[in-house]
């Protein structure tokens, strides 16, 4: 699934950093950027992260940041 994704997002950005082969092991890494409340609803936040996909050997292959709305935890 994550083969999938990779190289639909590579398609889409062209932005691949080394070339992939098929039967490559790929891994998914993300990092959290910033966390905020959103101002608007406040039952959501809003997210920062920096994705990373990285081949076998550690190196990146494709890198990209997004953001994103999520459910927030009830206080407490």
């Amino acid at each position: 699934m994550v083969w999938d994704a990779a190289v639909l997002i590579i398609r889409l950005c062209r932005k691949s950093i080394i070339t992939l082969r098929p039967g490559d092991a790929l891994r998914c890494r993300f990092t959290l950027l910033e966390a905020r409340p959103s101002r608007s609803k406040p039952g959501q936040g809003i997210a920062t992260f920096r994705y990373e996909v990285v081949n076998g050997g550690g190196e990146p292959v494709l890198s990209f940041k997004m953001t994103q709305a999520l459910k927030r935890r009830p206080p407490g």
